[in-house]
């Protein structure tokens, strides 16, 4: 059955928009931000017009066939896509967390350092959550390599040692206070 231009250009475009869904979908899996989940959703609801518009309008039965598949299997796709997107913001959302209150320790371990007995201390708190921020990014950079997720897990007890004995050696109720905030 010989199909009519405006079918194969049809079909054509359902092709590129299948191309553009991975092309996004990818982007997002690199830099999961709100930003590029709305341009998949974008993509991905002009391909689904366009597949809608097909069933409608392509009529052939070898080629409705072959619709048909993909009309089932897109929604797993879209489903699937939903669940890693919904982990992968709420991954975002615990490392945004982390790095705020890595971020206030290190900060208030700075001000430790004024305080003779407890500089050398307060600088190895520094460098324990200075180290465990290295290896969260090196754990996002390397698509999630298990080593990195040791190292994290290696820095998080030693900054709960450094912490510890931090908080072991402090005596002014005025460092109390900073400590425990």
């Amino acid at each position: 059955v010989q199909l009519s231009f405006g079918h194969v250009r049809l079909l054509n475009q359902i092709s590129e928009r299948i191309l553009e869904v991975r092309l996004r979908v990818n982007q997002f899996l690199r830099d999961s931000t709100a930003e590029r989940k709305a341009v998949v959703d974008e993509v991905w609801t002009r391909y689904e017009t366009l597949l809608t518009e097909a069933t409608v309008k392509i009529t052939d039965p070898e080629r409705k066939a072959i619709l048909d598949q993909i009309t089932t299997i897109s929604p797993q796709y879209s489903v699937a896509f939903g669940t890693i997107a919904s982990n992968m913001e709420e991954r975002n959302a615990i490392l945004a967390d982390m790095d705020a209150q890595v971020r206030r320790v290190e900060d208030n371990a700075a001000q430790f350092m004024e305080n003779e007995s407890l500089a050398r201390m307060a600088y190895d708190l520094q460098v324990s959550m200075t180290r465990l921020r290295v290896d969260v990014a090196s754990y996002q950079l390397y698509a999630g390599d298990p080593i990195w997720s040791d190292r994290f897990n290696a820095r998080y007890d030693d900054g709960i040692v450094a912490m510890g004995l931090l908080g072991e050696a402090i005596t002014s109720s005025q460092d109390r206070q900073l400590y425990e905030t």
